[in-house]
């Protein structure tokens, strides 16, 4: 039996906003565009997909997740490039940065820095299989300053190196 979920979305959903910077976006074939489109819809897709399949808490409904979490989670999905420190954070929010990884934890399942090295590393995953780009230059274009601290989270994430995983991905 197939079945189609209808979602209500509130005006301030990332999925509206995320949507709206998909259609607003350049059409250009830069790869720039063409990954920033890509983690639009990823993350579009995965929001639609979670709350789908989020089973609902009988004692307190459905958590809501605080404005500024969404916002900090929309900001690191589509500026991976950047670097992003705790005390920045910090800063940006004016709040405690135990707070904010304390509370991105609750609302997404890992803290904030470790939550923009896994998109990272998926964005370098997209790059290793779709261009020719050698692995510093990945690590250098998805935000990583340093190439083996790249290699060292991708292993861990894949079981294995870049370059082995580029090598085995090749048709």
């Amino acid at each position: 039996m197939d079945t189609f979920l209808l979602t209500q979305l509130e005006n301030h959903s990332s999925v509206l906003r995320n949507l709206k910077q998909l259609l607003a976006g350049e059409s250009d074939a830069e790869l720039s565009c063409k990954l920033r489109d890509a983690g639009l819809l990823t993350a579009i897709v995965t929001e639609l997909f979670a709350a789908a399949t989020a089973p609902p808490s009988p004692e307190e409904g459905q958590k809501k997740c605080a404005p500024y979490l969404r916002e900090l989670k929309h900001y690191m999905d589509n500026h991976l490039e950047r670097s992003l420190k705790l005390d920045d954070l910090e800063r940006h929010c004016h709040m405690s940065k135990y707070r904010i990884c304390h509370e991105f934890s609750d609302a997404f399942g890992m803290p904030p820095i470790k939550y923009m090295n896994k998109k990272r590393i998926e964005a370098a995953e997209n790059l290793l299989l779709s261009t020719e780009k050698k692995v510093h230059e990945i690590a250098l274009e998805t935000g990583f300053e340093n190439t083996n601290h790249f290699i060292h989270l991708f292993k861990k994430e894949y079981g294995t190196t870049p370059q082995a995983y580029r090598e085995a991905h090749q048709i």
